[in-house]
């Protein structure tokens, strides 16, 4: 068994804002993040329900269009995008250990 990551850590500012951070933060919300939120609105943890409530329960639509302006949409950018990294290189050390053979 191999730990991918235990503490991501968060930066001291809610987000990243490098250039290439910043066009995907004024980029659309991932297909994959819309789907799994249409599919699972009556469940989703009740503050980032209404925080998507508040801003109208779009479908679609950059960062803040979809979740609105300030620090809640920052954090949901960064979790979002350290959970796809930390998957990545789960799924990539997956492929390169091979399968324990028990007796």
């Amino acid at each position: 068994m191999i730990q991918v990551e235990n503490e991501v850590g968060m930066p001291a500012d809610s987000r990243d804002r490098s250039p290439v951070a910043n066009q995907a933060y004024a980029g659309q919300v991932p297909k994959e993040l819309m789907d799994y939120l249409q599919q699972h609105k009556d469940n989703l943890v009740p503050e980032f329900r209404r925080l998507w409530e508040a801003a109208g329960f779009k479908t679609s639509g950059t960062w803040e269009e979809v979740f609105g302006r300030g620090t809640p949409t920052d954090e949901i950018f960064t979790g979002w995008n350290l959970a796809r990294y930390v998957g990545r290189v789960g799924r990539g050390g997956q492929s390169r250990i091979p399968r324990c053979q028990c007796i």
